[in-house]
């Protein structure tokens, strides 16, 4: 079962606004905020996180995850 981006914006405190440019990769994702993410959907960090080369065909219709994960690896190569 997918959440909409109001009620996942309720649950981590931020409006449907700021959630929505989270998805559009127009803010930065923190590992706080996955953190938020990961319990909200009964998971861990490695579970979002698992870019395994089976996964990421996976995910390949699944631009938010793809998109997030690689700018979440790029800014901690710094």
């Amino acid at each position: 079962m997918g959440y909409s981006q109001h009620v996942m914006a309720t649950q981590l405190g931020i409006t449907q606004a700021s959630y929505a440019r989270m998805e559009n990769q127009e803010s930065k994702l923190t590992l706080d905020r996955l953190e938020e993410i990961a319990k909200i959907l009964d998971t861990d960090i490695a579970a979002l996180l698992d870019i395994s080369p089976k996964n990421k065909q996976d995910q390949s219709n699944n631009d938010f995850a793809n998109g997030q994960i690689e700018n979440l690896h790029i800014e901690n190569q710094y």
